[in-house]
């Protein structure tokens, strides 16, 4: 199949409100009012530009190709489903015009048949034509169709475990490999119930920096991140309550590999782990 949509966003942007975040604290627990921010030390080094730096209309075109032979959309057992994407931010409808692209790749393959065993793997990649592009349009995977951007890297959606958007880049790729079981199936009321349980390894990554040559004039800042990124993974397990296929509802578990690394100076870059209640399977 082929697609085709417009899109529109607005983002509006700004520094921390001390003042109303601070209202009912005590002079303990109170932030500094001074205090930086990661957007202003970026701002400062020049990595946000001032064009950027306070957001403003996102739109434009985008065009896709989809390849679906999944045996069915809520729980599939078989059958890959492959999008590739171009979005395209156009000159004048956007304060800032950028070219990227997407492409997903979700294969599905049935160990035991009857919904008992399946192995389930995603691969993602996510790119920008050229150098230039706003902060605030890079951190998602692109999604067509009635589904919104996931809006990552990190997260429900894109890598479960990490903190949300922990990743950013002009280029990103990310994978997913998933084992899900189904011990219990079972009728009652005429609806078909089952209970899954399902073990899983997030990762994602970003491939292509934008330029942060200017914190290097931040020397006072103890700023991690600055060097080449390396592989974010985290390794998790859930369970699922699962009716008549289109209905179900997920709780799940993820944590980062560097909240075991306690010796390390990545110690909880990414975070202490998270859990998930959320609707349906990630992919």
């Amino acid at each position: 199949k082929w697609e085709a949509g417009v899109f529109v966003r607005s983002y509006r942007i700004g520094e921390i409100d001390y003042a109303s975040i601070n209202k009912g604290k005590d002079e303990a627990s109170a932030y500094p009012e001074n205090m930086p921010t990661l957007y202003s030390l970026y701002r400062i080094a020049g990595v946000i530009s001032e064009e950027e730096a306070d957001g403003g209309i996102s739109s434009g075109l985008r065009l896709g190709m989809v390849y679906d032979s999944r045996d069915k959309e809520g729980a599939p057992t078989k059958g890959i489903w492959a999008e590739g994407h171009i979005t395209a931010a156009l000159p004048y409808i956007s304060k800032i015009p950028y070219y990227r692209y997407s492409f997903t790749w979700r294969q599905y393959f049935r160990l035991i048949p009857g919904d008992v065993l399946t192995l389930a793997y995603r691969i993602n990649y996510e790119g920008n034509f050229g150098n230039k592009a706003p902060f605030y349009a890079l951190p998602y995977m692109t999604a067509m169709g009635e589904k919104n951007d996931a809006d990552g890297m990190g997260g429900y959606n894109t890598t479960r475990g990490i903190m949300r958007t922990r990743v950013v880049g002009l280029d990103m790729s990310a994978y997913t490999v998933e084992l899900r079981w189904r011990p219990i199936k079972f009728t009652l009321w005429n609806q078909n119930i089952g209970i899954g349980l399902s073990a899983f390894s997030d990762g994602c990554m970003a491939t292509r920096s934008i330029d942060t040559k200017g914190l290097s004039l931040l020397n006072s800042f103890n700023l991690l991140g600055t060097e080449k990124d390396s592989p974010h993974v985290t390794f998790g397990a859930g369970a699922r309550f699962i009716m008549n296929e289109n209905f179900i509802v997920a709780a799940e578990y993820g944590a980062p590999v560097t909240h075991f690394m306690k010796n390390s100076p990545l110690y909880n870059q990414d975070g202490a782990g998270a859990f998930y209640i959320n609707l349906g399977y990630t992919f």
